[in-house]
C-alpha cells in the first residue's frame, strides 16, 4: 500500500471588517492625514518575516496609510479574536482560518463585502473556484492566500546512513524502523494534529472512502476509527513514530526523528536547520 500525501486545504484568508469609524478615516486620507489601520495574523517566524517585509513595501507605496501590526503564533489566537470581534474592537485587514467563515458569518454579514472594494483590489487575480471559498450566501468576505497540506519531510542523510531505503510504502516505514531501532532513532513524528491527518489518510486508503462526504458530512463509522487506532499503536508498538505526547519538534535538528508529517507552509520553519547544514 503506498503512502498517501493527504492534501488537506487550509484556507488561510484576509478578511476586511470596517466599523462606522473607517468612513471617517477616508475623509481624512483625503485631507492627506495618515490614516492607521491594524493588520492581524498568526505565524511562525517565517511568516512572520515574510507578511513584515510585505507590510514594508506597502508603507513604501502608500505612505498616507500606517499599518499597525499585530501578530502571534496560532494558540489563543481565535479565542483573543473572538473577543475583539464581540467587542467591536477587532483588527480591519484580519487573516481567518477557512472555518471562521461558517461560524462567524454563515449567512454573509459577519465580514465586509469585498466586492465593494472591486475598484482597490484585483479580483480577476482570483478564479472562481478560489472566491467560493471565501464567499458565503453571495457576500465575499475573504479572499484565499495560500493553498496549504499535510506532507511527509524526510532526512535522506540519516536514511541513507542506517541503510534504510526513503519510504514509499506504509510497509517501508516498519523496515526503516527495524534498520533505526538500535540508536533510538525514530523514522517519522508527527504532532497531535499531523498525526491525526496522516492516520485519516491510512485508513481513507485501506477502507476505500474518505472521511467526509461531498456535503461534509461523516463518511467514517466506529470500524474505519477503530482502524486509525489500531494502525497509531501498531506505529508506536513498532518505535516507527513516537507518541504524540513526547513528540518535540528539537528532535529532528538533534536526528532522533529521521522525519516528520509537516504543513507545506512549515517548511523554513521546522526543518531550516537542516536545510542550512546541508548547504
Amino acid at each position: 500500500m503506498k503512502i498517501f500525501r493527504r492534501t488537506t486545504v487550509l484556507m488561510l484568508c484576509a478578511a476586511m471588517i470596517f466599523s462606522a469609524g473607517c468612513s471617517e478615516k477616508t475623509t481624512m486620507s483625503s485631507q492627506k492625514t495618515q490614516v492607521e489601520i491594524e493588520f492581524s495574523w498568526w505565524g511562525n517566524d517565517a511568516r512572520n518575516r515574510y507578511t513584515l517585509k510585505a507590510v514594508e513595501l506597502f508603507d513604501e507605496l502608500h505612505p498616507e496609510i500606517r499599518v499597525k501590526c499585530s501578530y502571534s503564533e496560532w494558540s489563543g489566537y481565535e479565542k483573543r479574536n473572538k473577543i475583539w470581534m464581540a467587542s467591536d474592537t477587532e483588527a480591519d485587514v484580519m487573516q481567518i482560518n477557512y472555518g471562521w467563515l461558517t461560524d462567524y458569518s454563515a449567512d454573509g454579514m459577519g465580514y465586509y463585502d469585498l466586492n465593494a472594494l472591486s475598484k482597490y483590489i484585483a479580483l480577476s487575480n482570483f478564479t472562481e473556484e478560489q472566491l467560493s471559498y471565501g464567499t458565503r450566501n453571495g457576500v465575499l468576505n475573504a479572499l484565499p492566500i495560500a493553498m496549504n497540506s499535510e506532507t511527509v519531510y524526510i532526512n535522506k542523510t540519516l536514511y541513507d546512513r542506517y541503510g534504510a531505503d526513503v519510504p514509499k510504502t506504509w510497509d517501508d516505514l516498519f523496515r526503516a524502523a527495524d534498520a533505526m531501532k538500535s540508536a533510538n532513532i525514530y523514522p517519522l513524528s508527527a504532532s497531535s494534529k499531523s498525526m491525526w491527518l496522516y492516520l485519516i489518510s491510512y485508513a481513507e486508503q485501506a477502507q476505500g472512502r474518505n472521511i467526509l462526504d461531498q456535503d461534509g458530512n461523516l463518511n467514517f463509522n466506529e470500524e474505519d476509527f477503530a482502524v486509525m487506532m489500531d494502525f497509531y499503536k501498531k506505529l508506536v508498538d513498532s518505535k516507527v513514530m513516537p507518541l504524540v505526547e513526547h513528540y518535540e519538534r528539537i528532535r529532528l535538528d538533534n536526528e532522533n526523528y529521521a522525519g516528520s508529517v509537516a504543513w507545506v507552509s512549515d517548511a523554513e520553519s521546522y526543518f531550516g536547520d537542516a536545510i542550512s547544514k546541508e548547504r
